[in-house]
Parts: structure tokens; sequence; C-alpha cells
């Protein structure tokens, strides 16, 4: 999952490397066999798509779009509240600022996905963010 601008310009860098790899390996002689050749070629393709499809996530949350994360464990509310800052037009800093942290602490509890986190800080990353939390509907 990409949480920042930086991370978005490092993987569209990797994917356009992944697809230069992809068309050289295309238009030259294959040196292995044309089935290893071809299964070289299908995993670069596949790990670049993975990226295209977090370059695509990201960009979604970036338009607003989104608004609404179901959290329906505990363990899902790390990614939501990576995805509700970005949806916000939050940066790192800025949620730090609103939280009195430096952006290097909010860096570091994303990329862990908030597992050194107490309960109350993301408590106070919750009412940072202004979120609604309501429950789910029994069926």
């Amino acid at each position: 999952m990409i949480k920042n601008s930086k991370q978005l310009s490092l993987t569209k860098k990797r994917i356009e490397e992944f697809s230069d790899t992809i068309r050289k390996l295309q238009s030259e002689e294959p040196t292995l066999s044309p089935l290893l050749a071809k299964a070289q070629i299908d995993a670069l393709a596949c790990q670049r798509n993975e990226l295209i499809g977090q370059v695509e996530d990201y960009e979604l949350l970036l338009s607003g779009d989104l608004a609404v994360f179901d959290v329906n464990s505990i363990s899902d509310l790390p990614r939501s509240l990576i995805m509700s800052r970005i949806s916000m037009g939050l940066t790192q800093k800025d949620l730090a600022d609103r939280l009195g942290m430096k952006e290097q602490q909010i860096q570091r509890y994303e990329n862990t996905e908030y597992s050194s986190a107490s309960f109350k800080t993301l408590v106070s990353i919750v009412e940072a963010l202004d979120l609604k939390i309501t429950p789910a509907c029994a069926g």
C-alpha cells in the first residue's frame, strides 16, 4: 500500500523500470528456452501490474471519491486510518501536526500499520481525522 507522495513517485519509477525491462526482453533474441523467457516476462509483468494497482488505489484515495471504510475487525483499523488520511488529502505531516507529533512518528506508525501505537494513540488519531464510527448492523 502506498502511503505518501514519495512512495507514489518511487512506485511509478519502478513501474517504468519493469516496463523497460519487459520491452527489452520482448525485443531481444531469448538466451533462455522460450518457455523460461515467457515465464520471466510474465513474472515481471505480474509485479508491474501489482504496482500499477497500488498506484491506482492511492490515486483513487487522493481523489476523495472514497469516504466510507468498513472496519469489520480491529485488525482492519490501521489500514482504514491510513486510507482515511489519504482520502482526506492529509499528508503524514498534516496528521502529525494535528496530533502534536513529528512527521517521522506517523511514518513509523504507518509503516508498521500502527503495531506499536497504543490504544490511546489510535483513539487520538481517529479523533484527529474526525472519523465517525458506527456499529455494523446485525443481520
